[in-house]
């Protein structure tokens, strides 16, 4: 059986698409036998990541018209299962799939696009997204369906104790960070008496001025492009992160977090979580003074039946298991089409 993943990351989109896809691979390779799963990218950090797993990998050189690059890999389609995790698809492009594939399997956040897609996959909590998709698609929505690593997911079912004196401090704010929000951070608080272990992602374009920044300061730790994020936000008393995939990772581990939003789409995600009393949304980075971000830091670490009540609330939002509901979606329209029931 084919399997094919059309996904982009970029310093703009991040590597969350990426991750999504990448776990969604995992899970499908497990669950059937005699799979073959290919990548469709024009991102070299995909196409490092595919490379890694051991996946196949079709490498375009540039993703700026959709529909014509159809052509470079349309002897791949027949019979096949075509996933999309970019946003903003062409309605066009997923027509054309749409003739020359068995199933079409769409995850997006908020995008205009129509969907022509088979399955739909919107896996963001708030209501206040309006999907555009034909009347054949099936459309499954909320935070059920947060995709999140296996590591992610064991963490989820393990008890998170709340410590009543914070001693460290866990920092990141995605795999990219164009804006450069970690620094401005780690500038507010490099100089207080706790452990900052400030994680950075592979497409962080100022790891070495960071790293110049950090001499002499004792209680401060760089991790890059790190492979046990799960362990270090458990292990973390406190977290300052960035919305997204990392508000879902944190808030299923269960570590009381502080949000600093890169966009608007992350801030309107967080703040359903604010409102849910599961995170404190301080809201867009480049709207937010130093004073306050730092207050906010301060007045959370001293407020220990906050942080717990955060945790609680956080954890009953996301339960981890997103992965494994889509897996079995798929497979089961997978059997229907073998059936001819599709």
């Amino acid at each position: 059986m084919k399997i094919l993943f059309r996904v982009e990351a970029t310093p703009e989109l991040g590597s969350g698409h990426l991750m999504r896809c990448l776990v969604l691979a995992e899970g499908l390779k497990e669950s059937i036998s005699n799979v073959d799963i290919t990548f469709i990218t024009s991102s070299n950090v995909v196409a490092e990541q595919v490379k890694s797993c051991d996946y196949r990998l079709i490498n375009l050189s540039s993703s700026k018209n959709m529909v014509k690059e159809i052509e470079y890999y349309e002897k791949y389609l027949k019979k096949a299962i075509f996933i999309t995790d970019i946003p903003n698809i062409p309605d066009d492009y997923l027509k054309i799939l749409k003739k020359n594939v068995s199933l079409i399997v769409s995850i997006d956040d908020d995008s205009d696009t129509i969907f022509y897609s088979d399955i739909l996959i919107n896996p963001n909590l708030r209501s206040s997204i309006n999907h555009k998709y034909s009347p054949e698609t099936h459309y499954y929505s909320g935070g059920k369906y947060v995709i999140l690593k296996k590591g992610f997911r064991e963490y989820a079912v393990k008890k998170k104790q709340i410590k009543r004196e914070v001693k460290s401090l866990f920092i990141c704010f995605g795999g990219s960070d164009k804006n450069n929000v970690t620094k401005k951070v780690m500038n507010m608080l490099q100089n207080m008496d706790i452990i900052l272990l400030i994680v950075v992602g592979i497409m962080y374009p100022y790891y070495s001025e960071l790293v110049k920044d950090i001499n002499g300061y004792r209680n401060i730790q760089i991790k890059r492009n790190a492979l046990n994020m799960d362990e270090l936000i458990y292990d973390a008393d406190l977290a300052v992160i960035s919305g997204g995939t990392l508000l879902y990772e944190t808030c299923a581990i269960g570590t009381p977090a502080i949000v600093i939003c890169q966009n608007k789409e992350q801030n309107r995600e967080s703040e359903f979580f604010a409102e849910n009393n599961a995170v404190i949304n301080l809201g867009i980075f480049n709207n937010i003074n130093e004073e306050t971000c730092r207050n906010a830091i301060l007045k959370l670490i001293s407020n220990y039946e906050k942080r717990e009540l955060l945790s609680k609330n956080a954890r009953q939002l996301i339960d981890g298991r997103g992965a494994d509901r889509i897996v079995g979606i798929i497979l089961k329209e997978i059997q229907k089409g073998m059936s001819g029931q599709r």
